[in-house]
């Protein structure tokens, strides 16, 4: 009760501030745009939200143009992917995290692809190029497509580390940008492959077979502690906006 009374009188004073926050597929499909919608109606305040990954939500908050930034990583994982990127200046006594959620990486099949189950071999050898047609592993005579998406390296990290062993991507895998266009690439190739939170794929033309377990935490940085407004909406997100948010 007390976090609701508090949540209340936040939105009050802050009006229609509006909260920025910027970062990767997995906190903006799973948790973020899911409840938006209900966040904005009952606060009145408003959710900037920017999907550019966790390298660039990152740069955006050490400079100050965005309140917060999100990913599908752990803090120690994001700042390694940070300095293996050449970023310096990003001192992780800088910010503050706070773990927000977790996230499963499922694997989407174009609908045309009737497989129930694939287990880790099968997804390894696809993912790597190794398996080339689907044919090989009883399905339909279509050559594999792998698609990936350019600004879900998180994603694309924790999939290689504990799906592929650390093995790289397929060679002639084909890369977009966010999970959107993951999807819509993935809906418009018949034989493709690819990954993303189950919370992105829709009733469109798209399959998600039993696989092992992948996953990670979800995480949010900020500069010092969170201000009111964002505050206000942790609140809401742990409150009653936690049965909105995808399992």
């Amino acid at each position: 009760m007390r976090g609701f009374v508090l949540f209340l009188i936040c939105a009050m004073q802050l009006g229609a501030q509006a909260i920025r926050i910027d970062g990767g597929a997995a906190p903006m499909e799973n948790i973020f745009k899911r409840i938006k919608p209900a966040f904005e109606t009952k606060s009145g305040l408003k959710l900037d939200l920017r999907e550019n990954g966790p390298e660039l939500a990152l740069v955006a908050l050490q400079k100050g143009e965005v309140d917060a930034a999100a990913a599908g990583l752990s803090p120690e994982a994001w700042y390694e992917l940070m300095a293996s990127k050449g970023h310096v200046g990003i001192e992780p006594g800088t910010f503050k995290a706070r773990r927000i959620g977790f996230d499963k990486i499922n694997v989407f099949l174009h609908g045309d692809l009737v497989f129930l189950e694939l287990d880790k071999a099968q997804i390894k050898s696809l993912f790597t190029g190794s398996t080339t047609n689907w044919k090989e592993l009883g399905g339909p005579d279509l050559p594999v497509m792998v698609v990936l998406g350019d600004k879900v390296p998180g994603t694309n990290k924790v999939f290689q580390g504990q799906m592929l062993d650390g093995a790289a991507f397929a060679a002639n895998a084909r890369w977009v940008g966010a999970t959107p266009d993951i999807i819509r690439t993935l809906v418009a190739n018949p034989g493709s492959i690819g990954i993303g939170p189950l919370s992105a794929m829709t009733a469109q033309k798209l399959s998600s077979p039993v696989t092992p377990e992948v996953g990670r935490p979800i995480t949010l940085l900020t500069k010092g502690e969170p201000s009111p407004a964002l505050a206000s909406l942790l609140a809401f997100a742990e409150g009653e906006g936690r049965a909105l948010i995808a399992k």
